[in-house]
């Protein structure tokens, strides 16, 4: 094997070292630390919610929050007479503000959306507004839409 083979290999392999170890920092040890270290608002654990659907009546959900330092993440899930949808969501939480886009689980849906909401009392409640898409009216509707967590 000549030289330029030797320097083209371990060129890779310093490449794919490299690699390994910002895949490692990234996923696993800065999440970890940042969550360590982090002293803002938690607000893991279970929510019911309420919104206003297109048709102004008022409509209930449940919610899970799993959070790391700033990063959120959850699942919603949502029962009407039509069935039941679940939802998951991801964004973050900064400044008493929580921000997320979601999405009906699952590869290939168009029902997605996102929200904002304002942390209240404490971080019992949540308040702001949700946006989706109206397959109905062909438009972004947006609702008022309030978090209270659920006692354990």
């Amino acid at each position: 094997m000549g030289p330029l083979a030797i320097g083209i290999i371990s060129g890779l392999v310093t490449f794919l070292i490299v690699l390994l170890i910002k895949n490692v920092w990234e996923r696993w040890f800065l999440p970890w630390y940042e969550n360590k270290i982090y002293r803002d608002i938690r607000l893991d654990g279970h929510w019911e919610t309420k919104f206003f659907r297109e048709e102004d009546e008022e409509a209930q959900e449940r919610a899970t929050i799993y959070q790391k330092a700033h990063r959120v993440r959850g699942t919603i899930i949502y029962d009407y007479s039509g069935g039941v949808r679940e939802y998951e969501f991801t964004g973050q939480v900064r400044n008493l503000l929580l921000t997320a886009e979601y999405g009906l689980k699952g590869p290939s849906s168009l029902d997605r959306g996102a929200f904002a909401l304002a942390v209240k009392e404490d971080g019992r409640k949540l308040e702001g507004y949700l946006s989706w898409y109206s397959h109905q009216h062909d438009e972004i509707k947006f609702s008022k839409y309030v978090w209270s967590k659920r006692s354990r």
